[in-house]
């Protein structure tokens, strides 16, 4: 049996990392396993309370910007993704890189419904405080502005609407819809 695929978009601070984070702490440690890359893991394989199969996160999530960015290349992105659903796993990821249309078209083309886009609607100032705040705590200062956070939003809803108007299950969730709407989709399997 084949599994689902979430795929989560959205700017910089909108909290693709946070609610994807959020899934990766609801598996006890010893239900969660690293997959090793060079020097972040590339996944993690977890088994969820009520989620009757087992879940593959792309990415790293030892830090506070995750998911695919951490990964080297979008060829290894998709290698990864589509074995873990072909063996039988749900799969989750989220990034900035994650919203190419070239890429999401073939992909929905070969899974079909099983493929589910989340875009997450987070207000442009809400996500501009995330990043000051994540740039505070690292002392880092100056990196991205208001007008590349709205770039990237942009990118991110012309992604979805391509998607949308090819079939793909795409839905606008807010933050706070996030975790409970890919658990909800998880759980239907």
């Amino acid at each position: 049996m084949m599994g689902q695929i979430i795929q989560v978009c959205g700017t910089s601070g909108s909290g693709k990392s946070h609610a994807v984070r959020a899934l990766v702490s609801m598996a006890a440690s010893s239900e969660r396993q690293h997959v090793e890359g060079r020097r972040l893991p590339i996944g993690y394989v977890l088994r969820v309370p009520e989620v009757t199969e087992e879940i593959y996160v792309l990415g790293s999530y030892e830090n506070p910007t995750g998911g695919c960015d951490t990964i080297s290349s979008m060829d290894l992105i998709d290698d990864i993704l589509r074995r873990e659903w072909r063996g039988g796993r749900s799969v989750v990821l989220e990034g900035l890189l994650v919203r190419n249309f070239v890429r999401g078209l073939p992909l929905y083309r070969e899974v079909g419904s099983a493929l589910h886009v989340f875009l997450l609607t987070t207000p442009l100032e809400q996500c501009y405080a995330s990043i000051r705040q994540r740039q505070e705590a690292r002392g880092v200062y100056g990196r991205g502005t208001p007008k590349n956070t709205a770039n990237d939003q942009r990118s991110h809803d012309s992604y979805a609407r391509r998607m949308r108007e090819a079939g793909a299950d795409v839905r606008r969730v807010s933050r706070e819809e996030l975790l409970p709407a890919m658990l909800r989709e998880l759980k239907n399997i």
